[in-house]
């Protein structure tokens, strides 16, 4: 052990409206279990639901090292924070790490951290608390910091190949009950990952994925199930599960298969949902995942027209897409779509094709973004070149479902005006709705829901009837 006895990290979602529904921080509850596991005094303060920063003082005030995972669109919240801390104990080491930490640790810098932590951190976090003195720390790899007013970056740790040997999220240091009860708690899942990483180069997504998370990797299917059922026993049964992986299914069918065997060798009964891509799936593949609870799978659709597909680098027939819905109906799960809305050179006959894609795959749910330029993606870059990144953007205008909760695109629209996006939102959130209301399957399940659990499924109700009519016109930023 290090210099570093006593640590405090901190998730800097501080008076934040989460417009995707909330979930764990699964990233820094890994590194605060694996503080744990080598002996460290380790404090952690989720501030999802804090109205003031005072609770921080006591462990702040006690603590040799402070640190914090960033997003882009919570670096505002994150510099609030740290204004905050570093006067309780200016004395402190103050890290971060994530995404902001890893795409533009100038920013990270100049706000007053001391180190950035560049994608993966257990190997790096853990070098770094190891060091026996201030140069051993900043040879470490994976470390941005500045030195006499210039940014070095060092080389990066190699990613990890065996996950198994990553300790589980620590479940212990979150408070369950408060994101089961607050606002759309009825939508909570409990959250898992069986892998890191994507291998698609989507333009929304690439680099960032593969700087973060390198190529991708999954876990062994057993070490998969026996954190499942830690999971099940720390937060109960009754929460469905969302393995929240960009691509589930990545490690394909005989993955899938050890996985579903396991299951029923362990009498594991539980309601499942999870995220991968329309090529991703065979019909083999769902009958086994449905087997064992497999509910929903949620695909990256985005668009229904082949120009803007192309845009995006999905490389996705939509055929394929039309296909793998078909196979999830007949399998029993309910397939979801995520449609992105908004690409700059998007037009209303774009739009119209995406609509007409959406009623012929007829999912069950869907989810509706907007197409966001965000820092580490090609995308940004690209905005920036093309010259249709709007300026003064805020933080918070770095997250795609914020902007489409407020009505607005973060890059310049070439064809199409922001209400005309919105007004196609609404369409497609209307259409949802009536499926929902006249699905035989929906409505069975809702009245079985109804039965079981009166108040949560009159909640969805709520919500689906809402989407009904037209909707008034959101302020933007």
């Amino acid at each position: 052990m290090g210099a570093f006895k006593t640590v405090t990290l901190i998730y800097p979602r501080y008076k934040w409206f989460e417009a995707n529904g909330l979930a764990e921080p699964l990233g820094i509850m890994t590194l605060v279990a694996l503080l744990k596991q080598n002996g460290y005094d380790v404090r952690f303060h989720d501030l999802t639901f804090r109205d003031d920063l005072s609770c921080l003082d006591k462990d702040v005030s006690e603590s040799d090292l402070v640190g914090m995972t960033v997003s882009s669109p919570l670096f505002g919240k994150a510099k609030t924070v740290m204004d905050y801390i570093t006067k309780v104990n200016p004395d402190a080491t103050f890290i971060a790490g994530g995404p902001h930490a890893t795409f533009w640790p100038h920013e990270v810098l100049d706000s007053g951290f001391q180190y950035a932590f560049q994608g993966e951190a257990e190997l790096s976090f853990q070098a770094f608390l190891e060091a026996g003195d201030e140069k051993e720390r900043k040879a470490t790899r994976g470390l941005a910091y500045k030195e006499n007013g210039k940014m070095v970056v060092n080389e990066r740790m190699p990613f990890i190949q065996d996950l198994d040997t990553v300790p589980f999220p620590d479940r212990s240091i979150i408070e369950y009950e408060k994101y089961i009860d607050g606002r759309d708690g009825w939508r909570f899942e409990v959250a898992m990952l069986a892998t890191r990483g994507c291998n698609a180069k989507c333009i929304y997504c690439a680099p960032s994925l593969p700087l973060l998370f390198g190529t991708a990797r999954s876990r062994g299917p057993r070490h998969v199930v026996d954190e499942l059922e830690y999971v099940l026993d720390a937060v109960g049964r009754k929460r469905r599960v969302y393995f929240k992986d960009d691509t589930f299914t990545e490690p394909g069918i005989e993955w899938i298969s050890e996985f579903h065997d396991l299951i029923k060798e362990r009498k594991i009964k539980f309601h499942w949902h999870c995220n991968t891509r329309a090529d991703g799936v065979t019909y083999e593949m769902l009958k086994l995942m449905r087997d064992v609870g497999c509910e929903c799978i949620s695909f990256g659709v985005e668009s229904g027209s082949p120009r803007i597909l192309k845009f995006y680098r999905k490389e996705v027939d939509i055929t394929v897409v039309e296909r793998a819905f078909s196979w999830c109906h007949k399998a029993g799960i309910e397939p979801t779509s995520n449609v992105m809305l908004g690409a700059p050179m998007e037009t209303l006959e774009d739009l119209e094709m995406t609509y007409q894609l959406i009623r012929r795959i007829k999912p069950d749910d869907l989810t509706v973004y907007y197409c966001t330029a965000m820092p580490g993606k090609d995308i940004y870059d690209w905005a920036v070149e093309n010259h249709l990144l709007k300026n003064e953007i805020a933080y918070e205008e770095f997250d795609t479902a914020l902007n489409r909760e407020v009505g607005n695109v973060n890059m310049h629209l070439q064809h199409l005006t922001i209400d005309e996006i919105n007004e196609y939102k609404r369409k497609i959130e209307a259409y949802r709705s009536r499926r929902k209301l006249t699905s035989p399957r929906n409505v069975a399940k809702w009245l079985a829901e109804l039965m079981r659990s009166p108040g949560e499924a009159l909640k969805k109700a709520r919500f689906v009837l809402q989407k009904l009519p037209v909707m008034q016109t959101h302020h933007h930023y």
